[in-house]
């Protein structure tokens, strides 16, 4: 497993590489899938996930429509995704690094109940596809590291885990409809099905 001294976070780290990617799941916080990655030719394709998608830029820009608007994401900004948005991704320029975690909504209602002491109505909803936060995007990073390390306590991982998703809903989230997975209509619904 990298350590922050080992994972590559520039470009330069990884140039002889081209792109490269680390992908794991903590099964601990509902399956929580993590992410590393350098990308200076893969592309996403349009598509959706069942999770938020929240990736905190480490080096170069990366370029996705979301929304229906074009958003560029750099060094000390990250992108928001939250369930069920289509969205891409493709790097602006000669690349990017990126550090990806993807919650589910059930972790992520359960983090906001802890945080504000009660339940909950409706689904965290993030309305900006890009956040200018670079303390927090700081603290994305240093959680996938501290999450992918096995010295670090389990205490210590749940205490970052809380921090930084109870940050995260607290500076920039709201709250809207609930998400009731499973119970989508129309073109989702077909194409869960197809699936």
């Amino acid at each position: 497993m990298p350590s922050e001294s080992s994972a590559f976070t520039t470009l330069e780290d990884a140039a002889e590489r081209g792109d490269a990617v680390r992908f794991w799941r903590e099964q601990r916080y509902d399956g929580l899938e993590c992410l590393s990655a350098i990308f200076r030719r893969h592309r996403y394709v349009p598509h959706t996930h069942e999770t938020y998608a929240i990736a905190a830029v480490l080096d170069g820009c990366e370029a996705f429509s979301h929304r229906g608007a074009r958003h560029y994401a750099s060094p000390g900004s990250f992108a928001v995704v939250c369930p069920d948005e289509l969205h891409d991704g493709e790097p602006a320029g000669e690349g990017f690094v990126y550090r990806v975690l993807y919650p589910t909504v059930y972790l992520m209602r359960a983090i906001a109940e802890d945080t504000f002491g009660r339940p909950v109505d409706g689904t965290p909803w993030f309305d900006r596809s890009v956040i200018e936060d670079p303390a927090l995007a700081d603290e994305l990073v240093r959680l996938q590291i501290a999450l992918s390390d096995p010295a670090v306590s389990l205490l210590e991982r749940d205490a970052r885990m809380h921090r930084f998703f109870s940050a995260l809903m607290g500076r920039w989230g709201g709250f809207g409809e609930p998400i009731r997975l499973g119970d989508e209509s129309g073109p989702l619904a077909r194409a869960r099905a197809f699936l």
